[in-house]
């Protein structure tokens, strides 16, 4: 009788063990897992389209990476990708002017809360989405519908802006950076707001000619 209760035992410990595997990416998460790691239904964001989103902590070889992130709709993955994070946020907005929320994930911050965003574009129908090369270059991006553009405020000695498209699923950055604060140079403050209005007609004529 002893013997048969320890086997029973066993083979209920066993059994709880094989439950509670994660397995990565397919949205089965049987297991407790780190708080900083989400779990997140899109409904709210995408209704009636069964879409998540798992970002998880995972240990690789390579230390740069700390996390997978997936997207998946109706238990199939859309998005599957190796990431660096430390906050595994993630938020929704449209980066691309169609209407549909696109999705960020959280790449990195600075102690003067400069956040960089890696951005997966949805299409139309959501039944993909595409990462965009090279986002996760640019710190606290935002979208200008107007003009299909892509602006940034960074916080550093002095703050800047800069201006950014995308084409395809690739960032073009154009190279013009605009200043704000002081100017110990000329030892006085920059106009900031001439000076982007400025720059942001020189980007939209510079964007045309990248169409032609």
């Amino acid at each position: 009788m002893v013997k048969f209760l320890s086997l029973l035992l066993l083979f209920f410990l066993f059994g709880c063990q094989n439950q509670n595997e994660s397995k990565l990416g397919t949205g089965k998460i049987e297991k407790d897992f780190d708080t900083m790691s989400k779990i997140i239904h899109c409904d709210s964001v995408y209704p009636g389209k069964n879409i998540r989103i798992e970002y998880l902590e995972h240990e690789f070889e390579n230390n740069e990476l700390t996390a997978t992130f997936a997207i998946i709709k109706n238990g199939k993955n859309l998005i599957f990708d190796s990431l660096s994070t430390g906050m595994f946020a993630v938020k929704f907005s449209d980066f691309n002017g169609d209407g549909i929320k696109d999705v960020l994930a959280h790449n990195s911050s600075d102690a003067r809360s400069n956040w960089t965003w890696y951005l997966y574009i949805a299409s139309s129908d959501l039944n993909s989405f595409k990462r965009i090369k090279g986002f996760e270059q640019i710190k606290n991006p935002n979208y200008l519908k107007k003009y299909d553009l892509i602006d940034c405020l960074v916080m550093s000695g002095n703050d800047w802006t800069s201006f950014y498209a995308i084409d395809n699923d690739t960032i073009i950055d154009f190279g013009l950076t605009v200043n704000m604060g002081f100017n110990n140079e000329k030892q006085e403050y920059y106009d900031y707001d001439n000076d982007y209005n400025s720059a942001l007609k020189k980007v939209v004529e510079m964007k045309k000619s990248l169409n032609k």
